[in-house]
């Protein structure tokens, strides 16, 4: 059903408009945007407002959207209008007579000043001969002191003295018919029945902008404005009961607050959007990685300054509350945007299998069998509470591309690339962002191979013993090169698997459970060995029994018969005190 709107309102639920705030982040968004306006305004392209969407509900005889999303740019568009018809049309102009009326018809409900204060300025004109805007306006008789305590009307004042600098720095006074290439999409969600809880999470995020929101308005505007076909498909409209098609850009922006959300807000609203800031930041870092694999080496990765920006200094901004900017990331994207479609499919998988129903899938998977019967699973990818790792980081690149590498998401082969990734990462030294680079970029190529071989009707472990031969590094990680080993016996014989599956939970050998295997050894002689093997340590290492009078050790040095046996070679343990 089409319907007029006659009113726009910014209901009470809405925090205080923010752009024209003093502090940092804010500063730079309202720079950003009017330095963007102003240039356009001197060609007759269309400046791109992206969406704005709300609720529309009858009121009297008329139509009134409550806005969702899009407050802040409305606000400002609000006072740019405001100030180029005071500047540029008199007062008797039917221009001039349309705009007020268009102006008075912008409600702001966050608090009663703020609605009186839009209210009056919308017919208010003033003489800006030599003074600023919120000097003028604060001297006016209908302008209370009261005012001053509204940090809406406060940032309003610094959005006009914003605008005024750039108009009179403008060699082209005449901008009022520039006006119209500003444009928006208008989204009604109100007929699609979304609860009011989705009104509350969009608004719960504090008096300012967040990082978050900025960085949310930065990749929505980026997906919506270049030329690349997927994000102009049609795709249906992430609503309840709603059949409608929309283009793939916007279904994603409506997403991110209609869907997505809800995988950071079940730990609450305190810090969701932190959350939420830190997994993209986490997710461009393992795209970065994977991106660069050609052009920036791993040694070279740990002084990187864009990996620093995207990843290391992001944990300390995120508690600063600090916004990075969005240019990082649009260089990322500007040589693949396909990333998006990527980021599209793993927030969804997230949701379908971790949060939805309560499955949890990817969480369980998320710590090694080893620690299972002490930790239940690990949310750190939607949980800042949860300190970030580089490990944690290598896993998280190792879920977003198995995601990506396979059409659909299959929880057993989910559950076998993550045995194998915890293997390896256990066993190699991660001590700097060296190994972290290395790791997610060796990930990212065998995930993809293995996925691209069961297409071709392979099976999940024979593909991955075949990785010697797709693979064209000699120096390969001793720790994969072991779980290679395992998936060609599995491979030949699946009652390997439960065997291996048992050998790498014991809590010493974590994964790394071939030092007693012999080419060729059978499965009764395996299994014959690995009691053995699970007898002589504990958790500590080598058990009491093994440890006294050092038995185990005096038993290894006896099997060796040159000096070259032991060279580089430290026989101890770790319950030794002169280890030397």
């Amino acid at each position: 059903m089409k319907v007029k709107v006659s009113q726009i309102i910014i209901p009470k639920i809405q925090r205080p408009y923010a752009q024209g705030r003093l502090d940092g982040v804010c500063t730079y968004i309202r720079n950003t945007l009017l330095n963007e306006m102003f240039e356009n305004f001197k060609t007759d392209e269309i400046f791109d407002f992206n969406f704005i969407y709300g609720i529309v509900r009858p009121s009297n005889d008329e139509y009134v959207m409550e806005l969702l999303d899009g407050q802040q740019r409305m606000t400002t568009l609000f006072l740019v209008y405001w100030y180029i018809a005071n500047c540029e049309l008199t007062e008797d102009e039917e221009e001039n007579k349309v705009i007020r009326d268009a102006l008075h018809r912008f409600v702001y409900e966050t608090r009663s000043t703020s609605t009186v204060f839009c209210h009056k300025l919308a017919s208010y004109r003033i003489d800006l001969s030599g003074q600023t805007p919120s000097k003028v306006i604060r001297q006016a008789k209908w302008y209370f002191k009261s005012f001053d305590r509204d940090s809406t009307i406060t940032a309003m004042l610094t959005m006009l003295d914003a605008i005024h600098e750039r108009y009179i720095n403008q060699d082209n006074k005449a901008l009022y018919t520039k006006l119209a290439n500003i444009q928006f999409y208008v989204k009604s969600l109100g007929f699609f029945n979304l609860s009011e809880e989705l009104y509350i999470k969009m608004n719960a995020r504090g008096l300012q902008l967040s990082p978050f929101e900025n960085f949310k308005a930065d990749l929505t505007n980026y997906i919506g404005g270049i030329d690349y076909p997927p994000f102009k498909e049609q795709v249906p409209l992430y609503c309840k009961d709603s059949e409608e098609q929309v283009e793939f850009h916007f279904n994603f922006s409506v997403k991110l607050d209609a869907k997505w959300i809800d995988i950071f807000w079940r730990k609450g609203f305190e810090n969701f959007d932190a959350s939420y800031m830190s997994f993209f930041s986490r997710f461009f870092a393992c795209k970065y990685i994977i991106s660069t694999k050609d052009i920036i080496n791993d040694r070279d990765m740990r002084q990187d300054s864009t990996l620093r920006k995207i990843y290391t200094d992001a944990e300390s901004r995120t508690e600063a509350n600090e916004y990075l900017g969005f240019q990082e990331f649009k260089s990322i994207l500007t040589n693949h945007p396909e990333y998006v479609l990527t980021l599209d499919k793993v927030l969804d998988t997230f949701y379908q299998y971790d949060f939805k129903d309560s499955k949890k899938a990817i969480y369980e998977m998320l710590v090694p069998t080893w620690e299972k019967p002490s930790l239940e699973g690990d949310d750190f990818y939607s949980n800042i509470n949860t300190k970030m790792t580089h490990i944690k980081l290598i896993t998280f690149g190792a879920v977003i591309e198995f995601i990506e590498a396979f059409k659909s998401f299959d929880t057993e082969a989910f559950k076998q690339w993550m045995r194998i990734v915890w293997n390896v990462v256990e066993n190699t030294n991660i001590d700097s962002l060296t190994p972290v680079s290395s790791l997610i970029r060796k990930f990212s190529a065998i995930i993809h191979s293995i996925a691209k071989r069961l297409s071709d009707g392979d099976s999940f472990y024979y593909a991955l013993s075949l990785w010697k031969e797709d693979n064209t590094d000699e120096r390969e990680n001793r720790a994969l090169l072991e779980e290679v080993l395992k998936a060609s016996r599995i491979a030949e014989n699946d009652e390997w698997l439960p065997i291996f599956e048992d050998a790498e939970k014991h809590p010493y050998f974590r994964g790394m459970v071939m030092f007693f295997y012999k080419e060729g050894m059978s499965l009764s002689d395996y299994q014959h060995s690995l009691s053995l093997a699970k007898d002589m340590f504990d958790e500590s290492g080598i058990s009491p029994a093994y440890r006294q009078d050092h038995l185990l050790i005096r038993a290894i040095a006896s099997q060796f018969v040159t000096w070259d046996d032991i060279r580089n070679r430290f026989i101890t343990e770790r319950a030794e005190t002169n280890k030397y």
